[in-house]
């Protein structure tokens, strides 16, 4: 189930960085990316962490 969950979110967050890339996006979508990279940033920030502890 999480590589699923992790394939679609893979998939939603490239389609939206091709978007933006491309011009295709509304403005409120670069918002939306930016905050989302944010986010996977520092939940792959944490798992690092806890890793090392």
């Amino acid at each position: 189930m999480s590589i699923l969950l992790a394939d679609i979110v893979g998939f939603g967050a490239i389609a939206a960085i091709w978007d933006v890339v491309t011009g295709e996006a509304r403005d409120i979508a670069r918002v939306i990316l930016a905050i989302h990279l944010l986010f996977t940033s520092a939940f792959v920030g944490g798992s690092r962490s806890r890793r090392q502890l």
